[in-house]
């Protein structure tokens, strides 16, 4: 079911990056409290950022702890969780938290944006490279397994293969509703090489896993089919959103392509079973 962005905190409507992941889960059960909104994804408990709670500002180390002892019951899990996981809106001037529980890690993102009218041209494409949509059976073989190598996570295999399939049901779900599709470059073997995926939605596009092949990185490939399929769905929206981590090599590349930070995501991720 869509989400009603209208009743999200203010805070939360204004960053693009929370709102358009929120719409693109269709399958997940909000629950909204005071300071949060609990997020809940019953057919996979293993996805950390699809079972969170969602806040309003960067929470206290002490909330944390209170909130952590009652995961489950706050976000209405049939099942106990090995993970906790907080998401909110970052202000860009905020640093890193000084105080955080005994086994949490923080990450911050940034929620980077586009007019579809600032679009510049695209890189050119090797000559012995195509572009094109994943179509085939074959092709979402390839995205399968590529997802595999680069997702973290294949310390816990059976955890990490449940988290794969239900995205991959999830992603292909979304564009076979129409909302979107996935692209990638293929060399003359029709080998997938790098891949992405770009959403439709309320005339925003948001791009999804920009990714490259790790024997083909460092050759400009996401450069490259970033800016094409940014020339290609110029007209079919009005801005463009992606994601990515603060200070890290994709937010260098996404500004190269025109992207500029329009909003900061702060996360604190517990992936073992504590106290």
């Amino acid at each position: 079911m869509p989400v009603n962005t209208r009743r999200l905190p203010a805070s939360i409507r204004a960053n693009a990056g929370l709102v358009t992941q929120l719409q693109l889960a269709l399958d997940t059960c909000l629950t909204y409290g005071e300071q949060w909104v609990a997020i809940l994804t019953p057919d996979c408990p293993d996805y950390y950022f699809g079972n969170y709670l969602l806040l309003e500002q960067r929470p206290t180390a002490e909330q944390i702890v209170a909130w952590s002892a009652d995961f489950e019951g706050m976000l209405g899990s049939p099942q106990l969780l090995k993970h906790r996981a907080f998401v909110w809106p970052e202000p860009p001037t905020e640093e890193p938290p000084s105080d955080l529980p005994c086994g949490y890690d923080y990450l911050r993102l940034v929620s980077m944006r586009l007019a579809a009218d600032a679009v510049q041209p695209a890189p050119a494409l090797p000559e012995d490279l195509k572009i094109r949509r994943l179509e085939q059976a074959t092709d979402w073989h390839q995205w399968n397994e590529l997802q595999a190598e680069v997702t973290p996570g294949g310390e816990h295999p059976e955890a990490h293969r449940r988290y794969l399939d239900y995205q991959a049901r999830r992603y292909r779900s979304l564009c076979d509703s129409g909302l979107g599709d996935w692209w990638g470059i293929f060399d003359g073997d029709e080998q997938l090489l790098a891949y992405l995926g770009l959403y439709r939605l309320d005339r925003v596009g948001r791009f999804q896993a920009v990714t490259t092949r790790r024997d083909w990185r460092q050759r400009g490939l996401c450069q490259v089919l970033l800016g094409t399929v940014l020339q290609h769905q110029r007209h079919a929206v009005n801005s463009f959103v992606i994601v990515a981590e603060g200070d890290h090599q994709a937010q260098r590349l996404y500004g190269r392509a025109g992207f500029v930070v329009d909003g900061v995501i702060g996360t604190l991720l517990r992936t073992t079973e504590g106290d």
